[in-house]
């Protein structure tokens, strides 16, 4: 598949410490997808079983979008493959129709997030 942002960020997202995690900006760029959080999680490739897990324990839909971007910034998903948490792998995401399939929102959170 063709890289639809090759002119976002591709640099390592991270959910370490309080004051170096990107957890709240990644959570606010995708908030209007709280309601389809499960679909943009396998477009993330966060296994079927992970996000059963979540949909199990938290009944808030923003709960289960801010455990799912969580999940997906401590790379639980197959990062050597698919690529580890950046901005441009959001953006594609977000785009896709398995996922939030959402091209204006990718777009915005693209142009957040440029090269350079």
């Amino acid at each position: 598949m063709a890289d639809r942002f090759p002119h976002v960020q591709a640099s390592t997202l991270s959910h370490g410490d309080e004051g170096d995690s990107d957890l709240h900006d990644v959570v606010e760029a995708v908030l209007p997808l709280c309601a389809h959080w499960y679909d943009l999680g396998l477009a993330l490739r966060i296994k079927p079983s992970s996000l059963d897990t979540i949909k199990a324990t938290e009944p808030d839909p923003r709960k289960r979008l801010n455990a799912l971007m969580s999940a997906w910034l401590t790379k639980q998903y197959n990062y050597s493959k698919f690529g580890n948490p950046s901005w441009r792998l959001l953006c594609q995401a977000v785009h896709s129709p398995v996922g939030g399939n959402n091209p204006a929102l990718a777009e915005k959170i693209a142009n957040n997030h440029l090269e350079g």
